[in-house]
């Protein structure tokens, strides 16, 4: 990826797939500055039926959605990237669109780094984690 930024616009049929009714509802985008992670979430979010922005860098993330119109629903974002941890993102992304819900997905979780920062994501979840889970945080936050 050269630029940071992959789109994944792709509509599946209209076959009844799991997150159908959340193609509807506005893009979301997720960062993480590992590749192999991103190509996972795409294949797992176009399987849901989810639009989405795919990003490595932060800071083109950031200016991507500062410059999105409708601004994205949902956030996924890694939490220990360089240039700028994913609650430094969350923080800049919630002043732009207050109303932004979020994931924070880490393999380094950590609770009581994360708790030092004044706003919060909606939901953590540690990497690796299951098909399934991300699916149930998806239908929960965007319903």
């Amino acid at each position: 990826m050269d630029t940071g930024q992959e789109n994944s616009d792709d509509k599946l049929g209209e076959a009844a797939t799991p997150g159908a009714e959340l193609r509807q509802q506005g893009p979301i985008f997720v960062v993480d500055d590992e590749e192999a992670v991103v190509e996972v979430m795409e294949a797992l979010l176009e399987l849901h039926g989810v639009t989405a922005s795919f990003f490595t860098d932060p800071v083109i993330a950031l200016e991507a959605f500062i410059a999105a119109e409708p601004k994205p629903r949902l956030l996924i974002s890694d939490y220990q990237m360089p240039k700028m941890n994913g609650m430094e993102l969350l923080q800049m992304c919630k002043a732009e669109h207050p109303g932004l819900r979020s994931i924070s997905c880490s393999g380094t979780l950590n609770v009581d780094e994360m708790r030092k920062y004044s706003i919060q994501p909606d939901r953590r979840m540690a990497k690796p984690f299951r098909s399934q889970q991300l699916f149930a945080l998806l239908d929960e936050l965007l319903a």
